[in-house]
């Protein structure tokens, strides 16, 4: 249990190894330094006495800013002491996940720093388990890590929520060179498209995802996709559909000249099929 007392702001340092690296808008900032100046800093900052009158924040950073700003001199502080480098990554985790939610690569960089803090041989489920969060989560958060940075920033540009990112990482691994659009390219695109509201959910992902499940029928579909910008899923959807219908009916008509051509019969079976594929084909062509 931590222990409560005023502490000096000189006694007290920020936390370098701080997944966290924004702390809230500038005006946030300026709301919680008036409400200091009016009534005082109300939530202790939680530190971790690492000696004599020296201190690490774990959480309270803005507050500690806040103070110095105000020229005050002390800090109401939670203190912790002897505390594991495992302890100080769950503390600081859970500390903070309870104040504003962690972006996704601010997560991710903490899960990561969790695992390597406990051995670096630890399951994914003994990481959910240690820090209290699901086997999902920590699986794409590690996974997110090992992206290539240009497809980590392209998603910080573009403030994915997590829900995207990890409709992205599935899709990731089923992405295939189309014609003459290599995966990096694919991968632009797909940004491309959520920028400009083409693709505007997770759902949409997933929708690409199952469209690239098959992307031997669905490659001139999805050609398609990638060279309009205006392109929105639910018109890849209906093309692929009328595409997927054509594939079939080709690869039939292919199978049905090879048969003739090499002089092979058609089995009484196939004959039943063929028969009852003609009758269709005259009310479809008169």
């Amino acid at each position: 249990m931590p222990i409560f007392r005023e502490i000096l702001l000189e006694q007290l340092a920020c936390d370098p190894d701080q997944p966290r690296k924004e702390f809230g808008t500038e005006s946030e900032t300026n709301a919680l330094k008036e409400n200091i100046e009016a009534e005082g800093i109300e939530v202790p900052l939680a530190v971790l006495r690492l000696a004599e009158n020296r201190y690490m924040i774990l959480d309270g950073h803005r507050r500690y800013k806040c103070a110095q700003k105000l020229k005050l001199t002390t800090a109401p502080c939670a203190i912790y002491e002897n505390l594991e480098p495992a302890q100080i990554e769950r503390k600081r985790y859970n500390i903070q996940n309870n104040r504003r939610p962690w972006r996704p690569m601010e997560r991710s960089n903490q899960i990561a720093r969790t695992k390597e803090v406990l051995g670096g041989n630890k399951s994914d489920a003994e990481i959910a388990r240690y820090l209290g969060l699901s086997v999902s989560v920590v699986n794409c958060s590690l996974r997110q890590r090992n992206q290539k940075v240009e497809y980590i920033e392209l998603m910080e540009h573009h403030g994915l929520e997590q829900s995207y990112r990890d409709e992205f990482l599935k899709l990731r691994s089923k992405l295939l060179k189309i014609k003459n659009f290599e995966v990096d390219d694919i991968i632009r695109i797909i940004f491309e498209k959520i920028g400009n509201g083409k693709i505007s959910s997770a759902k949409d992902l997933r929708k690409l995802k199952k469209i690239f499940d098959q992307d031997t029928i669905n490659e001139a579909a999805i050609e398609k996709f990638l060279a309009d910008p205006e392109m929105r899923i639910s018109q890849l959807e209906a093309n692929a559909a009328q595409t997927g219908f054509s594939h079939i009916v080709d690869n039939l008509v292919k199978k049905i000249g090879e048969t003739l051509q090499n002089g092979l019969d058609f089995t009484p079976q196939e004959r039943s099929v063929l028969s009852d594929f003609r009758v269709l084909l005259n009310k479809i062509l008169g």
